[in-house]
């Protein structure tokens, strides 16, 4: 059976921290609504739970950075001092690094992170896509998630990508997912989006992986790991028991596996 719990909401700037004392959870949302992804960051983009006591004692996640610091900050542009050539902060495999910068704005197709206007990258997608080191995103039609740079592969960034609304747990016949995707929460307003499927198992982080099909990322930004979803339909382990709270599962049908 489905066990509902109450949940209160605290914004604390780009990141909504839900208390959930008699759970033993606290739950950190990017909002994507608000703003902010996080899939679930979080999946990593978006959306986020972790264990703790309370929002009182949790990590400031204000202060959380999903971008490794460095000589310069991939959120900021103009972090990168100006010269002869317009210049913009990037990630590379070594950190954050200042390079020349394209002139393509958001959403074009690009090949290189060089193509890209500052402040934005190029995706494994083919597109210049803006980071969001910081969980937010300037519309409620994207969330902050983590992708792969085009021109390389190893190196995973956190990006605003747009929102394609699901349904949790949908059977595959009638997902409106792509094959290599899942369904997931990706902010406190209990908004979803397909995101892609990763290899971070329950209870493992997935700040630079999404999360294996069935699971979401939730939690502390910087920390968040995956939780399996579940519903009458489709059961916990033994041992645990399926819980929901609005408004962060909208369909009270659907919660995540915890500890009885």
């Amino acid at each position: 059976m489905l066990r509902s719990a109450n949940i209160a909401l605290f914004a604390v700037l780009a990141v909504a921290i839900v208390a959930a004392c008699d759970l033993g959870l606290t739950v950190e949302v990017h909002d994507a609504g608000a703003n902010a992804p996080l899939n679930d960051l979080r999946d990593a983009g978006a959306v986020s739970v972790t264990s703790g006591a309370d929002g009182a004692n949790a990590p400031d996640a204000a202060m959380a950075s999903l971008c490794p610091k460095g000589v310069c900050d991939p959120g900021n542009p103009a972090s990168c001092a100006s010269d002869a050539e317009v210049r913009s902060c990037t990630l590379t495999a070594a950190g954050p690094a200042c390079a020349t910068a394209g002139a393509l704005p958001e959403g074009s197709a690009c090949k290189v992170s060089v193509d890209c206007a500052p402040g934005t990258d190029c995706i494994a997608a083919g597109q210049c896509r803006q980071y969001c080191c910081d969980g937010q995103c300037n519309s409620d039609k994207e969330f902050c998630d983590v992708q792969s740079k085009n021109d390389a592969r190893g190196v995973v960034i956190p990006v605003c990508v747009p929102v394609r609304p699901c349904k949790l747990l949908e059977a595959d016949s009638s997902s409106s997912c792509l094959e290599n995707e899942t369904c997931a929460v990706i902010a406190s307003t209990g908004a979803t989006s397909c995101v892609e499927i990763g290899k971070a198992k329950k209870d493992q982080l997935c700040e630079q992986d999404h999360c294996v099909a069935g699971n979401v990322c939730l939690g502390i930004l910087g920390s968040r790991k995956c939780y399996q979803l579940c519903s009458d339909a489709k059961a916990c382990s033994a041992g645990e028991e399926c819980r929901s709270s609005k408004p962060l599962f909208l369909d009270p049908a659907v919660g995540i596996c915890q500890v009885k």
